[in-house]
């Protein structure tokens, strides 16, 4: 059940969240997460609609626009200073390489309002053309992690996500008891409910604004897209993708 799976995950990446913050520096061999948040992004533009092309476009724009700032200016040694990033609803999570030796490369505050400042510029300024003083604001926290502990954090925020969709979808549709704690807070009887309710498709349409990044296995700034479905997603093939990246970043000088 998939929901069991979540809530283990959630307890166990929540726990890791809280001890990260008291770390001033990235310990060796360790990975950092960041997750930039939008602050309000889903209540202002997201709430009341399944998808909201203009921001979801937007925001794949900014993890774009983060990724070719920072994919070298961290790190000398390796092709890529990123390992990945997973991109949905007002939230990106990006995970940088390991053993990064830039002067800041390890400073855990300095990296994460580094990436809150470049991800609020830059989404203001594609967003809000015709208005400059909307600006819209992330948020960053900081999560470590041991490589075999990349893909199933990938795999955690994949699970929450899903979870969103159906129950947006029994939200929106009015479906009754669709805000109860046992369909909003469980992605079984959520997805069960919503494909009972015929809003199977109407969930897949948030589903499809998601994304999976990898970049290129190639010493040029662009990303490999890996299309969000449930075989992709899963813990065995994000293992693969992950360990086949890392076994080629890792063996490739820049």
């Amino acid at each position: 059940m998939e929901q069991t799976e979540l809530m283990e995950l959630a307890t166990k990446y929540k726990e890791r969240e809280n001890s990260s913050l008291s770390e001033v520096l990235i310990p060796d061999g360790k990975y950092l997460c960041i997750r930039l948040d939008g602050f309000k992004g889903s209540k202002r533009y997201l709430k009341d609609k399944m998808v909201n092309l203009k921001f979801s476009n937007t925001l794949k724009y900014t993890n774009d626009s983060i990724f070719k700032s920072f994919r070298h200016y961290l790190i000398q040694n390796y092709s890529s200073a990123i390992v990945c990033s997973y991109v949905v609803n007002d939230e990106i999570s990006i995970i940088l390489n390991k053993n990064n030796n830039h002067k800041d490369a390890k400073r855990i505050m300095k990296l994460c309002t580094l990436f809150a400042g470049l991800a609020s510029s830059t989404f203001s300024l594609k967003f809000n053309k015709k208005n400059k003083t909307d600006s819209f604001v992330f948020d960053a926290r900081p999560i470590l992690l041991d490589e075999d502990e990349i893909s199933e954090y990938i795999r955690h925020r994949y699970l929450f996500s899903i979870r969103y969709a159906y129950w947006k979808a029994l939200r929106l549709a009015e479906v009754p008891n669709a805000n109860d704690d046992d369909i909003k807070g469980n992605i079984d009887n959520a997805i069960e409910l919503a494909i009972d309710n015929d809003l199977k498709e109407k969930s897949e349409e948030a589903i499809s604004t998601y994304g999976f990044y990898l970049p290129q296995q190639a010493l040029k700034p662009e990303y490999l897209a890996i299309e969000i479905n449930k075989q992709n997603m899963s813990q065995d093939n994000l293992d693969q993708y992950i360990s086949n990246y890392l076994n080629y970043l890792h063996s490739t000088q820049r």
